[in-house]
């Protein structure tokens, strides 16, 4: 069997995945505008909304990633009591993810991110948000859906976005009961050092987050690259993958390394590639290959989403023609 057959043969078997998809749920909204002139009342361009749309984003776009795969999706998190909380549960029950495991808290705001875009150009992005830790209810409410999510579940899927919903008695609560199920965690974390996600199947930085936790920047053409991901692998007891944007992705796996250029041709927007990379994986390690593969896969999923402008996802029929065009290539 080459290559390409094994990897399409990975890709058909991923409806069998079973994946739970823990963290920051986000609302992304992009208003679509023109630009023709210069606003008289201070020097900023006057944008006029011509479209707008939302989709999933945060830990919810790793999940409808997944979803777009054919995995069998799981989610949990905390949203708000608002119009953006109940927005993102209409997304969720759209896209045929479990939402069961959203916990409202009352008081909180739903994550927003509001984008405003003319062209390919992002003019602006507004935040609306609550970074407060959880409630003691909330963490009691999230601990009562994991138990029984992470039983059901082949993977877990961690979303850290530090908005406050993954705090460590959390996190020790998954691996308490990962460990108890045999269940493998896959982590990407917006935590400065990560202390809190050692020992778990993999850790996956971007190239800034790797260099800070590392304490060291990259050299010209990686030079050092494989030193630090393994000295990341070794801190973490983990293995680690790190996506490096337009210079691909690098895996660090028991004291191997692998490092594959980008996939895309125009690197257009890389909001997102992570979520990505993190659920391509996940799906296909949960369909019982090995991470070698995945990570494979992932590129050439990051390869597609990047080079289109918004919160993409790729799914199952866009995996298959990446793999293909690669053949081309």
């Amino acid at each position: 069997m080459n290559a390409a057959t094994r990897l399409h043969n990975v890709i058909e078997t991923m409806t069998r995945a079973k994946v739970l998809v823990v963290g920051d749920v986000m609302l992304d909204m992009y208003e679509h505008c023109v630009v023709k002139r210069i606003s008289p009342e201070a020097p900023v361009p006057i944008a006029t909304v011509v479209s707008d749309s939302s989709f999933l984003g945060g830990a919810g776009n790793v999940a409808n990633n997944a979803r777009a795969l054919g995995a069998m999706v799981s989610v949990v998190g905390v949203i708000g009591d608002d119009q953006e909380g109940a927005h993102i549960r209409n997304l969720f029950a759209a896209n045929g993810i479990t939402h069961r495991g959203l916990v409202i808290e009352s008081g909180r705001m739903s994550t927003l991110k509001k984008r405003i875009v003319s062209g390919t150009q992002q003019l602006m992005r507004i935040d609306r948000e609550n970074t407060n830790t959880i409630t003691s209810a909330t963490y009691n409410a999230l601990r009562a859906v994991l138990d029984h999510e992470i039983a059901w579940c082949d993977v877990i899927v961690v979303s850290d976005y530090c908005k406050g919903c993954v705090t460590e008695d959390i996190i020790h609560f998954i691996k308490e009961k990962a460990g108890k199920y045999n269940k493998k965690i896959f982590v990407d974390s917006k935590d400065a050092y990560l202390r809190k996600y050692t020992d778990v199947y993999l850790i996956k930085p971007n190239k800034e987050e790797a260099e800070n936790i590392a304490g060291e920047r990259f050299e010209f053409g990686y030079a050092n690259l494989e030193g630090i991901g393994k000295r990341l692998s070794q801190t973490f007891g983990s293995n680690v993958v790190i996506t490096l944007g337009a210079d691909g992705i690098a895996l660090f796996e028991e004291g191997r390394f692998l490092h594959r250029k980008t996939r895309a041709q125009q690197v257009f927007d890389v909001s997102g590639a992570g979520d990505t990379v993190l659920s391509v994986m996940a799906v296909a390690v949960a369909a019982g290959t090995d991470l070698e593969c995945a990570v494979e896969l992932s590129n050439h999923a990051a390869g597609y989403v990047v080079s289109r402008l918004g919160t993409i996802v790729c799914d199952q029929k866009t995996l298959h023609e990446c793999v293909n065009q690669a053949l081309h290539e």
